[in-house]
């Protein structure tokens, strides 16, 4: 689809200036920076619907506990692999710890 836009003449040398330094198109940047625009706008809505589901008094909630107690779940039938509560473990191996620094 092509999109004619009015930028100011700011945002145009900005638009232009990071595509040369990166050898990219203009129109990656413009693609790249609406992706995010609707990301926010998205996590925004959703944000707001969920804050409105848990103001609403007749909603029920259940904790993960009582969710498995209600299917018949048990230990048992739990994967070996669950993780138990606790410390969250790093999935980082050890050479990429100086990554975090």
């Amino acid at each position: 689809m092509t999109l004619a836009i009015r930028l100011t003449k700011e945002q145009e040398w900005k638009l232009e200036r990071l595509a040369k330094k990166t050898a990219r198109t203009k129109s990656y940047y413009v693609r790249k920076a609406l992706e995010a625009y609707f990301k926010t706008l998205e996590d925004n809505y959703l944000g707001s619907i969920a804050q409105q589901r848990l103001k609403n008094p007749s909603t029920t909630y259940y904790t993960m506990e009582e969710v498995e107690q209600m299917l018949g779940l048990d230990d048992t039938h739990r994967s070996k692999r669950a993780k138990k509560p606790g410390k969250a473990r790093s999935r980082r191996s050890p050479a990429d710890h100086h990554l975090s620094a």
